[in-house]
């Protein structure tokens, strides 16, 4: 004999008693198909619901939305509390009745993926209620492509470990791994380091699937663990000091940055060959992101080195004028990566570049 929880139809009952009625006929099969403790948190949203503005227009039945919930098949797999937290982020009985009846078509047991894509929606009905009903009933193009960005999304929270591990079986240091806000670039640009912790995005979803994203994760974890292994930090005050004393101090960092990186991942590749296919792959992505329009002398013969760097044999986008130039720069690069070098070569490489490229070693002026 079930015992119907009088306190909260009450609370129904002094906004719609029609709703309340509702709730008592439906409240047997409610409770054997999803538990007391899921009936226990639809009470106050049902109340949450109906004390919505939208209500006073009338046209939106309790009874309806309490029958589309009966009439969703759960498996044994899935967890009523999950879908009651989306209904209550939701917080509009009609968008709640579209999520109803498309739950199944969503991921279920990956309440970050659901959870992003419903606060989207939420958004969107905000401006919108039309687009918002079609955002949740997965009619519109804007709802399906970010569901599927967000099912291959790989976040940082469910790596974490996995990747502090990984950053100490590498290291041998107590490197920490946090997360950082989430900008556009590839696995050279994304990451972050002070010299003490490795800053990674808080989600990754350029691919389409979880374990290609989460390799961009190592990836790029590698490429800054790199920074420690190879010498970078270790002459981070030499490499300063000599930094210091080029006229064009923006130049001179750029092409040790590009430089560096380089070196980084040759050495990597070398070291680690478990890994190497999976940084070329990284760097086939990165290269094949880029887009060179550059017209002017520096950042032409600059991009040439980044090509270079990611892997590039041929540079038919810049213009003849600088193919001589080109040659020169990447042949410098290039002993990096026939040599096992740390970064004091990289210095000396540097300072050939620098010579190459600096505008003053030309006798006239070109612009950038």
């Amino acid at each position: 004999h079930l015992q119907i929880p009088w306190s909260g139809m009450l609370a129904l009952e002094e906004i719609s008693v029609s709703a309340c009625i509702s709730f008592i006929a439906a409240y047997p099969e409610l409770v054997k198909k999803f538990g007391d403790r899921f009936i226990d948190g639809l009470q106050p949203l049902l109340v949450k619901y109906l004390n919505n503005a939208q209500f006073e227009n009338g046209n939106y039945s309790v009874g309806d939305s309490l029958a589309r919930l009966l009439s969703l098949n759960l498996s044994i797999h899935d967890d009523p509390l999950e879908l009651l937290g989306y209904l209550d982020a939701i917080g509009d009985i009609r968008l709640a009745g579209c999520l109803v009846n498309h739950y199944k078509l969503l991921p279920q047991g990956d309440t970050s993926v659901v959870s992003a894509w419903i606060q989207a929606g939420v958004e969107i009905a905000e401006t919108n209620f039309e687009a918002a009903e079609a955002f949740f009933n997965l009619e519109s193009s804007r709802s399906i492509d970010l569901l599927n960005v967000l099912k291959g999304q790989m976040n940082f929270s469910e790596c974490k470990r996995i990747l502090q591990l990984y950053a100490e079986a590498i290291s041998g240091l107590k490197v920490k791994v946090e997360s950082c806000e989430a900008v556009e670039g590839d696995f050279r640009e994304l990451p972050q380091t002070d010299g003490l912790a490795i800053f990674l995005p808080e989600h990754y979803s350029r691919f389409p699937t979880k374990p290609e994203n989460f390799g961009f994760y190592k990836a790029a974890l590698l490429h800054q663990l790199g920074y420690f292994e190879f010498g970078t930090f270790a002459r981070i005050l030499k490499t300063e000091s000599v930094l210091q004393t080029y006229d064009d101090q923006i130049l001179a960092r750029n092409l040790f940055r590009l430089l560096e990186d380089a070196r980084v991942d040759w050495q990597l590749e070398k070291k680690y060959r478990g890994a190497a296919k999976l940084i070329q792959l990284h760097k086939m992505e990165a290269l094949e992101s880029r887009v060179a329009t550059h017209v002017g002398r520096r950042l032409t013969l600059l991009e040439s080195l980044i090509q270079f760097g990611l892997g590039a044999t041929e540079f038919d986008w810049a213009r003849e004028l600088f193919a001589s130039e080109i040659n020169s720069l990447t042949a410098e690069m290039k002993s990096l990566k026939l040599n096992s070098h740390d970064a004091d070569a990289t210095l000396q490489v540097l300072n050939n570049c620098y010579q190459i490229t600096d505008v003053s070693a030309l006798g006239n002026v070109h612009t950038l």
